[in-house]
């Protein structure tokens, strides 16, 4: 199934930025802040923060856009190999890789995001939390979003935040999704 998504990703590449840049804004304005303000305290001057599902990077962009240009290293992590070579440009260090099984070392990351990601792919969105928990700091940040028609909704995958060991400290609408600020305990 993952081999499917994989291919459709690839074959879809090119015109993913103009299709999904302004639908993507909205959800990172939403979560973040106008300027990522919420982000602040995690792009520090070598800080590393992960980019789950970053497809082409339209995160990184739009932190430029509205003047957050992080000093931190953004990683992203994406199935699509297609997505990660339109994102080489917005994106130094690119993975390719899955969200079930995150190459990293434990505790690398001193936040993450994920957008539209989790609950899409094939597989479980509770060993795709386990392994965000694993890969972040104590006391990391998580920014997370997911399709608000999601199976069992929003409250369901609140519930699943904190079986995975994070603390659920903001949740708002982000466009068609529902965005959460979070903590890992």
């Amino acid at each position: 199934m993952k081999d499917l998504l994989r291919a459709s990703y690839d074959r879809s590449a090119a015109g993913y930025d103009a299709r999904f840049r302004d639908l993507q804004r909205v959800k990172y304005a939403s979560l973040l802040g106008a300027r990522a303000d919420a982000l602040g305290p995690f792009i520090a001057e070598g800080g590393r923060v992960l980019d789950l599902g970053c497809g082409t990077g339209l995160l990184e962009e739009w932190l430029r856009d509205v003047g957050a240009a992080p000093r931190a290293t953004f990683v992203g992590l994406d199935l699509s190999h297609a997505m990660l070579a339109g994102a080489s440009e917005r994106l130094r260090a690119r993975v390719q890789g899955d969200s079930e099984r995150q190459p990293f070392r434990d505790g690398s990351f001193a936040a993450a995001a994920a957008f539209t990601v989790l609950g899409i792919l094939p597989g479980s969105p509770a060993r795709a939390l386990a392994e965000l928990r694993r890969v972040l700091a104590p006391g990391g940040a998580l920014f997370v979003s997911v399709l608000g028609e999601i199976a069992g909704g929003p409250s369901a995958f609140r519930a699943e935040l904190g079986a995975a060991g994070f603390l659920v400290r903001a949740s708002c609408a982000c466009g068609q999704d529902v965005g959460f600020a979070c903590a890992r305990r």
